[in-house]
């Protein structure tokens, strides 16, 4: 019995808020475009509700818009409230001054 143990991918995508960040824009730029502008932007698709980006799609273009190889890996900023950690960290700089 042959067995094939080669492992299928599923695609990644990108949200809105990604691909916000990556091109340094607001996400609201982004639905403009999307609405004003489709050419402009990788191709989306929506899934319950949600604008999402093939992330392939959207290194290639990446790169076609910037002429960069690779598209940055950088996380977003975490946005909301501040873990306790970095509220200590805070009052404990705030002390210092």
């Amino acid at each position: 019995m042959q067995t094939h143990s080669s492992a299928f991918e599923l695609p990644h995508f990108v949200t809105v808020d990604e691909l916000a960040h990556l091109i340094k824009r607001n996400k609201f730029t982004i639905y403009h475009w999307l609405k004003e502008a489709p050419e402009k932007l990788p191709r989306a698709t929506k899934v319950h509700g949600r604008v999402l980006f093939l992330a392939t799609d959207v290194k290639s273009w990446f790169a076609s818009v910037t002429g960069a190889e690779a598209v940055p890996t950088s996380a977003p900023a975490k946005r909301g409230a501040r873990t306790k950690a970095e509220r200590a960290a805070q009052a404990s700089a705030a002390a210092r001054q």
